[in-house]
């Protein structure tokens, strides 16, 4: 994943669209911290889930905010989606290893799929 970016901000509500805070977490609302990056468009769709339910149950599990930007009418598709990842550290670090592993998991997915599985090996010689 392309990671950009990240920005403490002081107490209050995030300045971000999306869905409403989430009801996980520590209970740390000291201030907020914003964490930014981009994700193959496969990926996002695969954390976002059906309905939106995935990225709802990454939000109750983290307590971080999930915000992943759509592709504008028009705009040109780079294969890319921002994520931008919002709440008390604690949360924002978790949300943003759980969506770092689904990124690794697609890849080494993708790498099987293509026949790059390499490795083999661990047996034994009899």
């Amino acid at each position: 994943p392309r990671e950009n970016d990240r920005r403490a901000h002081p107490p209050g509500p995030p300045q971000q669209r999306g869905p409403p805070p989430p009801r996980g977490g520590n209970g740390d609302d000291r201030g907020s911290e914003d964490f930014f990056m981009e994700v193959p468009a496969e990926v996002a769709k695969m954390i976002v889930g059906a309905g939106g339910k995935a990225i709802q149950a990454l939000q109750d599990r983290t307590g971080a905010l999930v915000n992943i930007d759509r592709l504008e009418r028009g705009a040109v598709d780079n294969g890319y989606r921002k994520v931008a990842v919002t709440g008390p550290s604690r949360c924002v670090d978790a949300a943003a290893d759980e969506i770092r592993k689904a990124v690794n998991q697609w890849e080494m997915n993708r790498q099987e799929r293509a026949g790059g599985g390499g490795g083999g090996g661990g047996g034994r010689d009899g």
